[in-house]
């Protein structure tokens, strides 16, 4: 395979720095963010909502040597991380690119093993994925997606962010361990902090007045936040009664994709909520 690898649109650069990971080869299992500082490219995994991973090679090429054939760690030349852990949702690694590659177009497979759980933390799902995007996958043989980095242009040190799980801050749906939380809804407009990883303000999440038989919840992040590049960013739940027991935001009922700094979704009107937002929170940089 040559030529089409290094096509616009399988490659990334400090502007776009992301790629979906793709379990089953259409199920979006989280994301891959790549940087590039001096000679130093770092690669940050984030599997989201229930995926964790568990076991993650990369492999790396010349634009005109992707293989055709889904690449296997045993003896392989091109192979320049291969990793097994304890289940984590984040995972960073980072490589010295060699003086011959800055300012080439690099090219990586990157292979990560994920597994969903439910909320008794039993394995319900596993699938293997790759970072890329849909645009360039490989399907003569074992499919597999791939990217390609632009070295030529060395990424300015900037803000730093790290991924988290927020939620729209209310009582607990259990007492000990996960820490998600629902909020009861009197029939009136009301706000509340956005609370992610636990401590942090990120924004405010409001819920309208009664609007017929639906609820305007409005999701407004500071500058401590942001909101993920992945699909479903917000994940909304109405109950009846109140919740009990670990949620499961990837079966909640009403999902959105949010951008910017501000998302508004309309959903049916009921007496308990729970909001689910995928952010990103600004941190201290660290060399």
């Amino acid at each position: 395979m040559s030529g089409a690898v290094c096509s616009e649109d399988c490659v990334i650069n400090c502007e776009n720095p992301r790629v979906t990971l793709w379990g089953g080869k259409n199920i979006d299992v989280g994301y891959v963010d790549v940087v590039l500082l001096d000679s130093t490219l770092s690669f940050t995994f984030n599997s989201t909502d229930n995926w964790f991973m568990y076991e993650i090679q990369i492999y790396k090429y010349t634009c005109d040597t992707i293989p055709t054939k889904r690449p296997n760690p045993g003896n392989n030349p091109n192979l320049i991380l291969n990793k097994s852990f304890t289940d984590t949702q984040k995972y960073e690694f980072s490589t010295k690119l060699a003086a011959a590659e800055v300012g080439t177009t690099v090219c990586f497979v990157t292979h990560v093993n994920v597994r969903k759980y439910d909320e008794n933390r039993e394995i319900i799902q596993q699938e293997t994925s790759f970072g890329g995007n849909q645009n360039c996958k490989e399907t003569t043989g074992s499919w597999f997606y791939y990217f390609c980095y632009d070295t030529s242009v060395i990424c300015e040190a900037g803000d730093c962010w790290e991924g988290e799980t927020a939620w729209a801050k209310g009582s607990r749906y259990v007492t000990n361990g996960n820490w998600a939380m629902y909020v009861a809804y009197n029939g009136e407009e009301k706000t509340v902090d956005l609370i992610a990883g636990q401590f942090y303000d990120v924004g405010d999440v409001t819920f309208s007045a009664p609007l017929g038989d639906m609820v305007i919840i409005t999701i407004t992040l500071n500058d401590q936040g942001q909101f993920q590049n992945v699909n479903e960013n917000v994940k909304i739940q109405d109950y009846a009664s109140a919740p009990s027991g670990n949620p499961n935001p990837g079966e909640f009922a009403s999902k959105g994709t949010a951008t910017g700094t501000s998302f508004s979704i309309s959903v049916p009107v009921n007496n308990f909520y729970g909001v689910h937002v995928d952010v990103e929170r600004k941190v201290e940089c660290t060399e």
